[in-house]
């Protein structure tokens, strides 16, 4: 459930600097859910258009979630960009999994790197992507900070582990793929043959036999399939006589 108030204040900023907002004051208590379960981010008072020349003067915003280059004297003008609130979002979701920030966090500037505020040494254990993205949140550089939407797609991806459905047409016969760990054969005799297995995120080709494509382009296993395409087995020089394979997975959403 953590992961999915996570997942859902990461579409709201990616929404928000989509058009070119920097909200400035993210914060666990400027986020509320509603009566339908939906999340909500509100309080724009210190939010400001342009998102990638915004200027201020002073330290302006909440102790603990503050980007280090917010820290500063009194009448020193700062430049800022969206990557303070990418930073405010990573103290958020430190907050949501600890209950209570680092003091190294709340220090004014931050300091950093340090131990309380890795995401990979939580009480609360993580998928290591995630605590990858999530400790590049927190990163003194903002140029290091990922953009909310590439947080949003790392964390979406883990909601919907083990539940896409891949289906493969081959002449007469369709086949579905879509067990963890399990895979099908897709050959068609002398022409060749291929291995597609569902690791629980992409369908990987492996276990290549003779001449196979992707899209006419040649695979190298393992390798991962798109969404949609074509399989041929069988070389240019068969022409019609190759065998065409139509694959396609299905998109599912994170249902919050």
């Amino acid at each position: 459930m953590l992961l999915r108030h996570v997942y859902a204040i990461a579409c709201g900023l990616a929404d928000i600097h989509a058009v070119g907002v920097v909200h400035r004051d993210i914060k666990p208590n400027n986020m509320k859910i509603d009566a339908e379960g939906c999340l909500r981010i509100f309080d724009f008072g210190l939010s400001r258009m342009g998102g990638v020349n915004c200027e201020t003067i002073g330290t302006v915003g909440t102790q603990g979630y503050i980007a280090p280059e917010l820290c500063a004297p009194a009448l020193q003008k700062v430049n800022f960009t969206s990557a303070v609130d990418v930073f405010a979002f990573g103290a958020t979701a430190l907050k949501l999994i600890r209950g209570k920030l680092p003091n190294d966090l709340r220090a004014i500037p931050p300091s950093l790197p340090c131990e309380d505020a890795d995401f990979g040494m939580q009480a609360l254990t993580l998928p290591s992507s995630i605590a990858a993205v999530l400790n590049q949140c927190l990163s003194e550089e903002p140029a290091a900070r990922p953009s909310m939407e590439n947080v949003r797609n790392i964390l979406g991806r883990h909601l919907l582990h083990g539940r896409h459905k891949a289906t493969m047409i081959v002449g007469d016969k369709i086949h579905y793929l879509s067990k963890i760990d399990q895979s099908v054969k897709l050959s068609a005799g002398a022409l060749g043959s291929v291995d597609v297995r569902y690791d629980g995120y992409d369908f990987i080709a492996t276990n290549i036999v003779g001449n196979v494509y992707i899209n006419n382009m040649s695979i190298v296993p393992p390798q991962k399939l798109p969404g949609a395409c074509v399989i041929t087995l069988g070389g240019p020089n068969l022409g019609f006589n190759r065998r065409y394979i139509t694959f396609d997975v299905t998109h599912p959403e994170v249902v919050l």
